[in-house]
């Protein structure tokens, strides 16, 4: 049975990085740079004032108390102001292009205008409240490298800097499949021995978040020919899948049929089964361009398997590094006694010091009130015993804590 680390670095060593295209900077939020993203302009683009203030020759405002006449009046709007006459001043607003000849300016709070004439309260010293044209960057200057998640932030600065078309990672196309004649949809009423379909709603939540397009979801029966028609049926997407990800039907029992339909489709099988807890039943293959990670069912163990190798997928094909474990201590003794790795729920956070953890009490793979709890995974190794201010890896399941 593979250790984890094996195991995904060979989920991994099949990845494809999917294809570039261009969209428009107003809905690039959350997808990545195919390439370097260069601005086409220098900015600002114009030597501009950064207050409200009056624009000055530094030989014309030698001492406190110095009185000059007004030149011009300059709003934040378009064209270009006539240069600066010597012995004069110019009113200029915040962003307003300031004229030739300006050495600084000197805010509306330090001046005093009267009936045509403003008298200066200070001296100014060169360049001051001044933005001059290209200062942040130049033309050509790259402004988000490659593989870049895009933010509000870079957002902001390409919609300022570029030409507006960037090129990103096409998002993946993902397809779901979840088994078992158990599930009923959510919300419903239930019957004897049924159990609410969870999976389906945590891996359609988790892939969009992570930038994947969603082409087909599907559930199906414990019936190897049911089964088979819903695989087919999801490699027939509208549009190629680069990833199918099941749930259920990968353990030992009498309907753990996904293996055995995937060998009969053709599927290379990669490995089936990783020494880690929980989600020790993992299936990793390929059919076609296809990744397909088929999960177990017990909803704990879907939502750390899909953190342990669908997450990794999903930034390997943006072309994108896979989230790295964070170090961190423990507050408290923890123990591993079986013969696995274990990723247990736990709760991180910052403290003087650096990071700190805490694992938490889980009644097993169906407590999916102690995982909603969790925003983190501890990783215990197998048959360990660790004590209080043990460093331990943690992955991050929040935002706030993944790099």
């Amino acid at each position: 049975m593979l250790d984890y680390s094996e195991a995904l670095r060979i989920w991994l060593s099949i990845v494809r990085v999917t294809e570039a295209e261009f969209v428009d900077v107003r809905s690039a939020a959350g997808r990545v740079t195919a390439e370097d993203a260069p601005s086409d302009i220098d900015f600002p683009s114009f030597d501009t004032s950064a207050m409200d203030g009056w624009a000055i020759r530094l030989e014309d405002l030698p001492k406190p108390g110095t009185e000059l006449g007004i030149s011009a009046r300059i709003a934040a709007a378009p064209g270009r102001p006539d240069p600066l006459p010597a012995g004069r001043t110019a009113k200029v607003m915040t962003g307003a292009p300031i004229p030739d000849g300006t050495e600084a300016i000197v805010p509306v709070e330090k001046a005093k205008e009267m009936g045509g004439r403003v008298r200066f309260d200070g001296i100014a010293g060169p360049g001051e409240h001044v933005r001059r044209k290209g200062e942040i960057f130049r033309k050509g200057e790259v402004l988000v490298p490659a593989s870049t998640r895009l933010g509000p932030r870079e957002v902001a600065l390409l919609a300022s800097g570029s030409n507006g078309r960037l090129s990103v990672r096409r998002r993946p196309a993902v397809g779901i499949l979840v088994t078992g004649d158990e599930l009923v949809p959510a919300g419903s009423t239930l019957g004897e021995g049924q159990i609410r379909n969870s999976n389906a709603p945590f891996l359609a939540a988790s892939l969009e978040r992570d930038g994947a397009r969603i082409l087909f979801e599907g559930e199906s029966k414990d019936e190897i020919g049911i089964l088979r028609s819903s695989i087919e049926r999801a490699l027939a997407s509208e549009s190629p899948l680069d990833l199918l990800v099941t749930s259920g039907g990968v353990s030992m029992g009498d309907y753990d049929l996904v293996g055995e339909v995937l060998a009969k489709l053709g599927a290379t099988i990669h490995f089936h089964r990783v020494n880690i807890k929980p989600a020790k039943p993992v299936l990793a293959a390929s059919l076609g361009r296809t990744m397909i990670l088929a999960l177990p069912g017990n909803p704990v163990s879907v939502a750390v398997s899909y953190e342990l190798f669908a997450r990794p997928a999903l930034h390997a094909m943006k072309g994108r590094r896979p989230l790295q474990p964070v170090l961190a201590r423990l507050d408290s003794a923890a123990r591993n006694r079986g013969p696995r790795q274990s990723f247990a729920d736990a709760e991180l956070r910052h403290e003087a010091g650096g990071l700190f953890v805490r694992t938490l009490r889980s009644r097993g793979s169906h407590d999916l009130l102690s995982h909603a709890r969790a925003n983190a995974l501890a990783v215990l190794p197998p048959e360990s015993d660790l004590a209080a201010g043990s460093a331990i890896g943690v992955v991050p399941l929040s935002p706030e804590f993944c790099r």
